[in-house]
């Protein structure tokens, strides 16, 4: 700012600005209740110059709830080193003694005598050439939200009361717009919370493997809370508390530095936030460590957030609370649906057992001892008896390879992650019902993949269907169509075989009960029209797509 040669008085205003503040009233200041802040930032900065006489004003917004002040507008007349200076500080209250000076008083404060200037050093007038400056609280409800400053080049300004009492009232209307700024701007920011909480939540709730929810928890987390790292610990007996994922940079710290195992017997959050005097250094973090609650009351983990050179606030801790309760919820599901896995692990291979040793091992059995009543007929002399004794041999032994192929295909689908629940089904038809000299008709117009769990529960469905058409019906032809129709995924399986009557003892033991704890695990309906000597059609019908109502699992 370029200084006067000689002393002048304040510039009297225009006559539109006379004519303005003659009749003006406290309801007829600008509009400056909108959302959109700048237009209102700068018709109140071109008022106050126009009614002041200043060459410059300059505005600051506190930052959130900090002793932070950052710059927000400036207009008049500035030097180079006076914009560099405005727009690259921040007056902090703990250091900046005028910017301490305005955040404890409300009443307008002037420097303009060289006293007043030499007590205020250490602040933003520094950097400023102006010799008389008038420093203004913008409050609202004694919330202090900001300050500005009207500078003229001359020494010893005084305004007249009648102008000091509208630039007081064009103050009140920018912090005004100031509140409804930052209101606007908290409530677009929980809105957008709340909606992120929902979609993670629903995609974490949405998951089955362990592994995968662990992923969604912690990337979930640093999405809501705009954390740097993130690390999630279980508790896993007799391990104990241990790392299972993390994500983002979390610093590496020791047991001297942090111990989370003492958050398993807290209910309530802890937060060590960040230093609260600044200037902040690159290495200052703040830690949100959160208990996931189970369900007896008892810890199950603790997930922690680093936010790198971030003050958290309440909001920061309520939406980390909420997302925190999800996220204990999905991990017990997810951990219960394992043990469920593993447990129908286990009664599958006791199943497969006792499979074995009723048909496989009994069928072996069986040709070995036609093998021997063979050679002991062969030493006679009987080959008419030697040969009725291969051909029961044969008989038993594809018998058993049938069997054999069977549960083959029940221990793994190894075509279904390769290709898909067609290809699956295609290959099953062509590697066990053609081998055992069942003719087959197939048809299918699904083209596109389905969810892993579908996928898996509709060729369980197949498989055991199939199984029953090949051990009990003892059919001589099978038909499988698979149609995906719009809203619904079809899956028919037909055959000609010898038939029974549904809900009889004798379907008790055809493996219905596992198709329909399948079907209803996709929320499928399942369909079985048969009778005796009628053979078997079973249906399958499952909502998916964009024109039903769920995804079928």
């Amino acid at each position: 700012m370029r200084k006067p040669s000689a002393k002048i008085q304040p510039r009297p205003a225009t006559q539109v600005t006379i004519a303005w503040m003659k009749t003006a009233s406290p309801g007829e200041l600008p509009d400056l209740k909108g959302l959109d802040l700048r237009p209102a930032v700068e018709e109140t900065c071109r008022l106050l110059l126009e009614l002041s006489s200043a060459e410059q004003v300059l505005v600051y917004a506190r930052q959130g709830d900090s002793t932070l002040y950052d710059p927000l507008y400036a207009l008049g007349r500035f030097s180079r080193p006076e914009k560099a200076a405005f727009w690259s500080t921040s007056p902090d209250t703990t250091t900046d003694l005028l910017a301490e000076a305005l955040h404890r008083r409300f009443d307008p404060l002037w420097v303009n005598e060289e006293t007043a200037r030499h007590s205020l050093r250490a602040s933003i007038l520094d950097h400023l050439e102006g010799r008389s400056y008038l420093g203004l609280t913008l409050h609202n409800r004694s919330q202090p939200l900001g300050f500005l400053l009207l500078g003229w080049e001359q020494s010893s300004i005084h305004l007249p009361e009648q102008r000091l009492r509208l630039i007081r009232a064009l103050g009140r209307s920018l912090a005004l717009a100031l509140d409804n700024a930052r209101l606007y701007e908290l409530a677009s920011q929980q809105v957008f919370q709340a909606i992120r909480l929902q979609e993670i939540g629903a995609a974490i709730l949405q998951q089955i493997e362990l592994k995968e929810v662990l992923a969604l928890v912690t990337h979930g987390a640093m999405q809501l809370t705009s954390a740097s790292g993130c690390v999630l610990r279980l508790h896993e007996p007799p391990a104990g508390l241990t790392v299972v994922h993390q994500s983002g940079n979390p610093p590496l710290l020791g047991e001297d530095d942090w111990q989370p195992v003492q958050m398993l017997t807290r209910r309530d959050p802890l937060l060590v936030n960040l230093p609260p005097n600044p200037p902040l250094i690159a290495d200052d973090l703040a830690l949100l460590a959160l208990p996931l609650a189970g369900e007896d009351g008892q810890a199950i983990g603790v997930l922690e957030l680093y936010h790198k050179r971030r003050y958290l606030s309440a909001a920061d801790l309520q939406i980390a609370r909420s997302f925190a309760a999800q996220a204990a919820i999905a991990i017990q599901h997810a951990r219960l649906y394992r043990r469920i896995q593993q447990t129908a692990v286990a009664e599958e291979r006791a199943r497969l057992a006792r499979d074995l040793h009723d048909s496989i091992s009994q069928a072996l059995y069986a040709a070995s001892l036609y093998t021997r009543a063979a050679e002991r007929q062969i030493k006679s002399g009987n080959l008419e008896a030697v040969q009725s004794h291969l051909d029961e041999i044969g008989i038993t032994l594809r018998s058993a390879l049938t069997e054999l192929r069977l549960l083959i295909f029940e221990l793994r689908p190894p075509m279904l992650e390769q290709a898909g629940l067609s290809g699956a089904l295609f290959h099953r038809l062509k590697s066990v019902e053609e081998r055992a000299g069942t003719q087959v008709e197939w048809q299918s117009n699904l083209n596109t993949p389905l969810p892993r769990r579908l996928e898996e529960n509709l060729y369980r469905i197949a498989q055991e269907a199939l199984n029953n058409s090949l051990k009990h019906a003892r059919a001589g032809q099978v038909s499988v169509r698979l149609e995906e129709q719009p809203g619904l995924i079809r899956l028919r399986i037909a055959d000609n075989g010898a038939g029974f009557v549904p809900g009889s003892g004798q379907s008790s033991g055809m493996g219905l009960k596992i198709m329909q704890e399948r079907a209803a695990q996709i929320n499928a309906r399942l369909s079985i029209e048969s009778a005796p000597g009628a053979g078997t059609v079973i249906l399958v019908e499952v909502p998916y797509g964009d024109d039903s109502g769920t995804a079928g699992g």
